[in-house]
C-alpha cells in the first residue's frame, strides 16, 4: 500500500494480494500498488470487520460490529474483482461469529440464539434450529465447522446449562 494510507484492517488473500478496509470502501490492491484493483463500497451506516474467511481467502465475511448484518465477497487476485455474493441485512441480536464451510459455499449464523446454515451459491437458508430462544430455552451460542467440513459444532445454553453438540 502506498506510504501513509491508513487503513482498518487488511487480510492477504493471495501471495502478493490483500483486501482492505479503507474509509467507506474494501478494497482488492497488489502488494506495492498504487491504486486499488478493485473496490466495494460499505453500505452506509455500517462499521465493518472481518469476521471470517475461507482457507484459500477467496471468500471474507465482514459482520457490522453494532448490529450484526453480514456480508460474504468473493475475491478474485487474478481476475481483479471484488464482489459481494451474499447478505443479510437483518439485524443480529447476540449474534456469534458467522462460519465459512471448509468445503462448501456454506455459512453457519447464530441469531438471537437461533442457529441456521445458509448457501452462499442460492442465497437462502437452507436449515434454521426448529425453535427459537425464548420456546426452546435453548441458546445457540458458538459454531463451529469441522476441519474436514462434514460437521458442524456447537454450544450451547439449555436451561442456564452449557452444552456442545456436533451436527
Amino acid at each position: 500500500l502506498p506510504d501513509g494510507m491508513e487503513t482498518a484492517g487488511t487480510t492477504l488473500v493471495a501471495p502478493n494480494s490483500l483486501v482492505a478496509l479503507r474509509g467507506d470502501n474494501i478494497e482488492l490492491w497488489r502488494v506495492g500498488g498504487a491504486q486499488p484493483l478493485a473496490s466495494w463500497p460499505v453500505p452506509a451506516l455500517r462499521l465493518l470487520q472481518l469476521a471470517d474467511k475461507s482457507a484459500d481467502g477467496r471468500l471474507l465475511v465482514y459482520q457490522d460490529w453494532m448490529w450484526g448484518q453480514l456480508y460474504v465477497l468473493r475475491v478474485d487476485p487474478a481476475a481483479q474483482t471484488l464482489a459481494e455474493v451474499w447478505r443479510s441485512e437483518e439485524a443480529h441480536v447476540n449474534p456469534g461469529l458467522p462460519r465459512l464451510s471448509p468445503l462448501l459455499p456454506l455459512l453457519a449464523i447464530i441469531n438471537d440464539g437461533v442457529f441456521s446454515v445458509s448457501h452462499l451459491d442460492g442465497g437462502e437458508s437452507i436449515w434454521t434450529s426448529k425453535s427459537t430462544a425464548a420456546v426452546a430455552d435453548q441458546v445457540f451460542q458458538t459454531v463451529q465447522w469441522s476441519t474436514d467440513g462434514q460437521y458442524l459444532i456447537t454450544q450451547a445454553r439449555y436451561h442456564g446449562v452449557r452444552a456442545a453438540a456436533i451436527i
